[in-house]
């Protein structure tokens, strides 16, 4: 071998070493671990969004038909366009306040834990509200 190549090798084995790094810490994997499951949730929620703002049509203009003629149902609609407010101001709110790289170190994993709550938490409120205005919508009395 030359002394090129047995350097060029020297070089290219201590690259690979030198590369891989340390090892993350157990909370580190566990932050990893978490932040990916929020993001997950919020790629599975965030088409929601459009679905809510077609349910809401839809809700309006029954709240429209029955204005005048069944309080009951005008109620419950107003009530259910409340629960689709309060899911998208949850996705809003949630994503406007997830700033995961503005917390000290020694407190990310509490940050992120706190936040793969509220996150699940906000998913639940659209799917339930997203549930009762679909049910609303499919089970209306023939007019």
């Amino acid at each position: 071998m030359t002394q090129k190549t047995l350097l060029f090798f020297s070089m290219a084995i201590w690259a690979v070493f030198a590369c891989q790094g340390e090892k993350k810490s157990e909370a580190e994997i566990q932050y990893d671990l978490y932040y990916d499951s929020i993001m997950v949730i919020h790629d599975r929620t965030m088409p929601l969004m459009s679905k809510i703002e077609d349910l809401r049509g839809q809700l309006k203009k029954e709240r429209k038909d029955v204005i005048n003629s069944d309080p009951n149902t005008f109620r419950k609609i107003n009530r259910l366009l409340g629960e689709l407010n309060k899911a998208e101001d949850a996705m809003f709110d949630w994503m406007n306040g997830f700033k995961p790289d503005t917390v000290a170190e020694d407190q990310k994993l509490n940050y992120i834990k706190s936040q793969f709550s509220q996150v699940e938490h906000m998913e639940g409120l659209m799917l339930g509200g997203i549930g009762m205005a679909e049910d609303q919508l499919e089970n209306k009395p023939a007019q």
